[in-house]
């Protein structure tokens, strides 16, 4: 694994583990569901985009939550597209960081050249 896409993954993964156990019970919580579908890692590859893939993504989970009853998904959208796409689809903003924030164990920043956010987005099914 290259240095950079090591620190894009620790950076990420810090994000999410950070937003992971308390933010799991506190939707939990604030949605009033007993379980949640967590997803981390989905990507559409270059050659790929601009094909629909990234929506049928997300409808191929949403169907799956609700063909098994699952009241709340969540995902961690980190690319401008992926975020205006979960819009569009019904996802609904709840933590949000600008990538300059994100600092590793000395406080150094990870990323000079992002000046977006990561966004920890849910859908809730009624």
């Amino acid at each position: 694994m290259s240095p950079s896409l090591f620190k894009l993954v620790a950076s990420f993964l810090d994000f999410a583990f950070k937003s992971t156990h308390i933010e799991y019970c506190s939707l939990c919580f604030r949605f009033g569901v007993d379980h949640v579908v967590d997803a981390t890692g989905l990507s559409v590859g270059r050659e790929s985009r601009g094909l629909g893939l990234g929506l049928m993504l997300l409808e191929a989970r949403l169907e799956m939550c609700r063909g098994l009853h699952i009241p709340l998904t969540r995902t961690m959208f980190t690319a401008i597209p992926s975020q205006k796409l979960a819009a569009r689809v019904g996802f609904k903003i709840v933590k949000e960081t600008g990538f300059p924030e994100l600092l590793d164990k000395d406080g150094n920043r990870f990323f000079n050249d992002l000046n977006h956010t990561l966004q920890l987005s849910v859908y809730k099914f009624d």
